[in-house]
């Protein structure tokens, strides 16, 4: 189905309401967590200022999907990163070195690798 046919800026605007009111937002604290005016925020509401730069923040700070905002379809997030077994299990077939490597990684991403004395990360 063609999606601008599906596209209601209006239901946009009452989910994103709905959902807030859900949650407890104000319209000055959603604006506020949006980084936006009041103003905004109740144009939005009305389906008259929905941005899709808007669409991807308010799906965040409402924790729904984007295709429940824009469509009103399946409103929970898609869950992208693989659950705790799928990881233990990758890493159960790891080399020693392979794990090493893994886990040191992590940690750099992580922020929890000091880079100022290797040895205290061992």
């Amino acid at each position: 189905m063609d999606f601008c046919k599906q596209y209601d800026s209006k239901e946009v605007g009452l989910r994103v309401k709905k959902r807030a009111k859900d949650l407890g937002y104000t319209v000055q604290s959603l604006a506020e967590e949006l980084h936006v005016e009041y103003a905004t925020v109740s144009r939005i509401y009305r389906g008259l200022s929905v941005k899709i730069e808007y669409i991807f923040d308010l799906s965040e700070i409402l924790d729904v999907s984007t295709d429940y905002l824009l469509k009103g379809e399946d409103n929970k997030k898609r869950e992208i990163l693989p659950d705790r077994a799928s990881c233990l299990s990758f890493l159960s077939g790891l080399s020693d070195e392979e794990l090493a490597q893994t886990v040191m990684h992590a940690k750099v991403t992580l922020g929890m690798y000091n880079l100022n004395n290797p040895i205290s990360n061992m």
